[in-house]
């Protein structure tokens, strides 16, 4: 991909994979649903029913991760552990 940022969230105990778009353009889909992401959108793919929607974010807070940067806002504790533990890396 050239010219094209973006973030997939996607972990073995979760049912919902997130492509975030950051820049560019990408093509999300499942079956025979396509979906063409423009930035600052995000794709929600639920892989227990198959479906997927798609959602205006603030990117900045959902790639803030990579510098080591969380956006805990309106979150619950137990979702905030979750978070914590894989950033580093204990149970």
């Amino acid at each position: 991909v050239i010219g094209t940022q973006f973030n997939i969230k996607a972990y073995k105990n979760e049912s919902n994979i997130y492509t975030t778009l950051v820049e560019g353009k990408v093509s999300v889909s499942v079956n025979s649903m396509n979906m063409v992401l423009v930035p600052n959108q995000q794709s929600k793919l639920n892989l227990d029913n198959n479906s997927l929607t798609v959602s205006e974010v603030d990117v900045r807070k959902e790639i803030a991760w990579k510098d080591g940067v969380f956006n805990f806002d309106r979150k619950v504790l137990k979702d905030i552990m979750v978070v914590l533990s894989r950033w580093y890396d204990v149970d």
